[in-house]
Formats: C-alpha cells, sequence, structure tokens
C-alpha cells in the first residue's frame, strides 16, 4: 500500500474533532485499507486531491484510490469525515477518532448518484422520467462529496445533465429551474426523481464565459450581465450569505501565522457589512461568476448552478464575479485578460450604486476564494492562499473610493420592495446526517448500514466506478465555497 501526495499538507492544529493527522498523511492508508477490504478489495494506492475543512466540526478528505478486485486493477474515489458517524457510512474508530469512509458512488447523502453512474440504472432512470437515452454513457463532471454531484450523459447525438443533491433539496431544485426557464435562459428541468435526489437537466449551447476569456474572445458587456440578473423573478426565498469570517477561520486555520494580519481585515469587513444591510433587497444568482455563465460571442446563453438564486443584494452578485475574475487573473498566464475584464465591469458597476460598498464586498468574496487552492490541494497552494492580501487592497481601494451613499439599485422594476425580508444566514450544506454504527480499524470487521453497498468491481453486486481522467478532475474542482 502505497500514500501519495504532491502538496503539502496543512496541520489544521491539534482540534480532535478533525482528526487531521490520520486523514491528511500517511495514516490515512489504515482506515481506507480496511474499508476497502471490507468491500472484498485490495488498496494499492492512495492519493489526496480535496478536503473540506469545517472547523470545529470536522474534516473531509477526497481521495484517488488504485484498488486490486477480482476482476483486476481499478481506479476509484474514496472519502472519509472526521466528526460525527456519518449514517450509511463505514465508521471506524480508534481512540478519540471516529472517522467515517465510502465511496464516492456510494455517497450516502447522494443516494442517486449510484444509478446515475450505472448505465442500466440510469437508462432505467431517465426512462421512467420520460427522457429518451438508448445506451446512455455517463461522466462525472464534478463531485463535492455529501453535498452535489453533476453527472454528463451522452445518448446518440443527444445529451443531458443528472445533477444529484439530497433527496430532500431535489424537489425546490427542479421548481427553482422550472420557476426561472420563463426569464432567463436556465437549463430546463425534463423530470426531478425526489426519492433519489436527482435533477435531469438539459445542455444548453455556448461555452462558459471563462474559457471565452482564455481564448481572448469578445465577452458580454457589464449591460447584458446587468440585465441579465434584471430579469430573474422572486422566489421568495433568501440567498446563501458569503460569511467571510469562515472562510478566515479556515485560512487561519491552515496558515496559522496569517491569524494576527486578518483580524484588521475582518474588523472592517464587518463594518461594511453592517452598511450593506441598507441595500435593498432584490432577485440575486447567489454565486454570479464566469464558470456559471455560457455565452456565445457577447450574448449570454445560458446561466447555471441556480439552485442559489434568492433574495439577496445586487452587490454581492456583482463583487462574486469581480472577486472571481480578480483571483482568476492570478491562476495562469491564459487568464490575464481577466483584469482587464474586471476593470471594465467594475466601471459600469460603479455607475450604479456606492463604489466603496462594491470594493469592500469584492474584498469578502477574494477572501473567500483564498481557500481554493487548499481545498484542491494545489503544489503551492501555500503561496495562493494568502490571497487575503489582496483582499486587503480591495478594501483599501474601498476606503479610497470613499461611501456615496448610494445603494446599489438593479436596472429594473426589480427594485421594488416585493421580495421579502433579506435573510443574513449562510446555506453551508454542512452534508450527512450522524449514524450510529462504529466499530474499529484494522483487526475487526467493517460494518455498513443497510442499503449501501461498498462493493467495487469484481465483487458481488458491484457497480462500475466513474472514470477519471484528466479532463474529470478539472472539471471537478470547485471555484469556489
Amino acid at each position: 500500500m502505497r500514500w501519495r501526495c504532491d502538496a503539502p499538507l496543512p496541520a489544521l492544529g491539534d482540534d480532535p474533532r478533525l482528526a487531521a493527522p490520520v486523514l491528511l498523511g500517511p495514516r490515512a492508508v489504515e482506515p481506507l485499507a480496511a474499508a476497502v477490504a471490507a468491500a472484498g478489495a485490495t488498496l494499492l494506492e492512495v492519493r489526496p486531491r480535496q478536503l473540506t475543512l469545517d472547523p470545529g466540526r470536522g474534516l473531509t478528505v477526497r481521495y484517488d484510490a488504485t484498488v486490486r478486485t477480482a476482476a483486476g486493477t481499478a481506479t476509484d474515489m474514496l472519502v472519509a469525515r472526521s466528526g460525527p458517524p456519518v449514517a450509511g457510512a463505514l465508521v471506524l474508530a480508534r481512540g478519540p477518532d471516529t472517522v467515517s469512509v465510502w465511496r464516492a458512488a456510494n455517497d450516502p447523502a447522494l443516494p442517486g448518484l449510484a444509478s446515475a453512474l450505472d448505465p442500466a440504472a440510469l437508462g432505467r432512470l431517465l426512462g421512467a422520467l420520460g427522457v429518451a437515452a438508448a445506451r446512455p454513457r455517463a461522466r462525472l463532471r464534478s463531485y463535492r462529496p455529501g453535498r452535489r454531484a453533476v453527472v454528463e450523459v451522452a445518448a446518440g447525438g443527444a445529451r443531458v445533465y443528472c445533477k444529484v443533491v439530497p433527496p430532500r433539496r431535489a424537489r425546490a431544485l427542479h421548481d427553482v429551474h422550472a420557476h426561472l426557464a420563463p426569464h432567463v435562459p436556465v437549463p430546463r428541468s425534463l423530470g426531478v426523481d425526489p426519492s433519489l435526489g436527482v435533477v435531469v437537466l438539459e445542455a444548453l449551447p455556448g461555452r462558459t464565459m471563462r474559457a471565452a476569456l482564455a481564448a481572448g474572445d469578445p465577452l458580454p458587456p457589464a449591460d447584458v450581465l446587468v440585465a441579465l440578473l434584471d430579469a430573474l423573478p422572486a422566489t421568495g426565498t433568501p440567498a446563501p450569505a458569503w460569511d467571510h469570517r469562515r472562510f478566515a477561520g479556515i485560512v487561519s486555520a491552515a496558515l496559522p501565522d496569517s491569524a494576527a494580519a486578518l483580524t484588521p481585515l475582518l474588523d472592517a469587513l464587518d463594518d461594511a457589512e453592517a452598511r450593506a444591510a441598507a441595500e435593498p433587497p432584490v432577485p440575486v444568482h447567489g454565486d454570479f461568476h464566469e464558470a456559471q455563465l455560457l455565452v456565445s460571442g457577447t450574448a449570454v446563453t445560458g446561466l447555471l448552478d441556480v439552485d442559489t438564486v434568492g433574495t439577496g443584494r445586487r452587490v454581492d452578485d456583482f463583487a462574486t464575479l469581480l472577486g472571481h475574475l480578480s483571483v482568476l487573473a492570478t491562476t495562469a498566464p491564459g487568464y490575464a485578460a481577466a483584469n482587464g475584464a474586471a476593470t471594465r465591469l467594475t466601471a459600469a458597476f460603479d455607475a450604479l450604486g456606492d463604489p466603496a460598498l462594491l470594493r469592500a464586498a469584492t474584498a469578502a468574496v477574494v477572501l473567500g476564494l483564498a481557500t481554493g487552492p487548499l481545498r484542491v490541494l494545489e503544489r503551492d497552494w501555500p503561496d495562493h492562499t494568502p490571497r487575503a492580501r489582496r483582499a486587503r487592497a480591495a478594501l483599501a481601494r474601498a476606503r479610497a473610493a470613499g461611501g456615496r451613499g448610494r445603494a446599489l439599485h438593479p436596472m429594473s422594476a426589480n427594485s421594488s420592495g416585493r421580495h421579502g425580508a433579506l435573510s443574513g444566514g449562510c446555506d453551508r450544506r454542512r452534508g450527512p446526517v450522524a449514524g450510529r454504527r462504529s466499530t474499529t480499524w484494522p483487526s475487526e470487521p467493517v460494518g455498513s448500514s443497510p442499503g449501501r453497498s461498498p462493493r467495487w468491481p469484481g465483487s458481488a453486486s458491484a457497480r462500475r466506478p466513474p472514470r477519471r481522467t484528466a479532463a474529470t478532475r478539472a472539471a471537478a474542482r470547485p471555484t469556489s465555497s
């Protein structure tokens, strides 16, 4: 059994609830191997690929694994989480450490993912929803353990996407697509299976604004983007808030030396947040950035990931886009033009409201995005995570701009007061609920909750795992929390 990791791993302090020494180092091999052995296979190699830190609660790590089964060698994804036991997972305990382990395809919180990845089950699922798909081929495009996954489905010349969420969220996701479709270019929902948590979405034309930016092609101007946001109808639900203190906690846990430098930044952002409370509540996307927009030339052909749509502040949508573009310009030479795009959009957005508030909100977004390189364990994440410096620079520009006392009103009748109260709560999407089953590793057999199969190809009742490719890994890298 071999442990591989190309990135430096954060120590994350000595909080026993995180079990960081177990999940983020060679000691992870032991519980992972025990779980794999209980499923009738042998773990050969494991490499951490993504982590999600919830300070004070738990740590979730996704691994790429190579396993040997009766059918031969296979690659797969494993997930381990510390903290309270996860219902439906393999739960192992040693001393103070409790670790829940599962295959990505058998995520306990996403029961529809296994069906979406299995051709036979997928064909039956699509058929039951009235979606014609002969001999469907599935490819996992993104996966956030316990939260959501997107599976691209090709059948003949057709293409659809299965969005897999916890079952309790599926009906609402279907409904919001149906509600938005007459107003903005969102994918139509072709059907929903609430018991599995699967919503089937149509494919839209165009490519992401990020891809157009990398190609140096023209982008939609500010007035097109503002008109798109103006067209969003009211939903009656609050959009998730951007919690800058939570993200700062993650940065501080990963890089303890940064904590002192973050304090004045957080205090200033608290002040800006208090001032932003006067902004008029309007319909917002909630996570509006260049990877959520499909474009063709200067036209927007698609608006994606609309499960965050709700009532919020227009300045936050503007700031999310500007913050992403600002950070994107630092990630690769191919995105150097992102700074120019951000500069042009900032000038246009300034004309719609308070420039100081826009820059402060952008600073909060940049601080949140500082956790991205750590989450996907880039080799040089310690060099990128201090993006808090860029957030401080944005805040300095906010002070220089000064408050002009103008709210960021949209350009349409959406500024009326009919959208209901704005909630400041943050949707953390914590994932699986607690379970009960516990055993030890590696000397005792590992149990699994009823109805969940941890087996690999070659074992009885096996489901074929998703094929991991460079393109799949790149598509699975999130841009924000």
